[in-house]
């Protein structure tokens, strides 16, 4: 019986050291967690749009400062009253100027042009909010997670 009792008082210590174990695995893990969120979205926030001049010409303005290409870009946007989409397949890193023509009746959009770095940025219309805006911006980042920008919600991640 003497023997019974050391290996009990051992098993119960083993069971309390795994529950301990346990325990300290979950803030661990959530802390994981926020930190590849924060990373994640430290790289989406990387990507913006706007409206502006450049070069006496108007258009959208869209940058990707991430390290690398982003896939499946798909601007929806109002010009001179009519809302329109243009997509892009990718967006390597770097500013790019996309000029809005006024045709007969709705915009045309131009192929992307990139604004060198020792360029000024086009100036923002930011006056201009009701007759050009970006109502939306999506795009599919390095890691294949896709995001999802408006002014009402921001940049959101799709769940995947």
């Amino acid at each position: 019986m003497t023997d019974a009792l050391p290996n009990w008082i051992q098993a119960a210590a083993t069971i309390l050291a795994l529950v301990v174990a346990a325990i300290a695995v979950f803030p661990a893990w959530k802390a994981y967690l926020n930190d590849r969120h924060r990373d994640e979205r430290a790289h989406a926030i990387g990507v913006s749009a706007w409206w502006g001049k450049y070069d006496d010409k108007v258009g959208v303005m869209i940058s990707n400062s991430q390290a690398s290409l982003i896939r499946r870009v798909v601007m929806k946007v109002v010009a001179n009253d009519y809302t329109t989409t243009h997509e892009l397949a990718f967006l390597p890193q770097g500013d790019f100027f996309l000029e809005s023509r006024r045709g007969t009746s709705r915009p045309t959009w131009e192929f992307p042009e990139r604004v060198s770095s020792g360029d000024p940025l086009p100036t923002p219309l930011s006056k201009s909010k009701h007759r050009h805006r970006i109502i939306s911006l999506h795009f599919v980042d390095a890691d294949n997670a896709t995001w999802n920008w408006s002014p009402e919600d921001g940049l959101v991640r799709e769940k995947p």
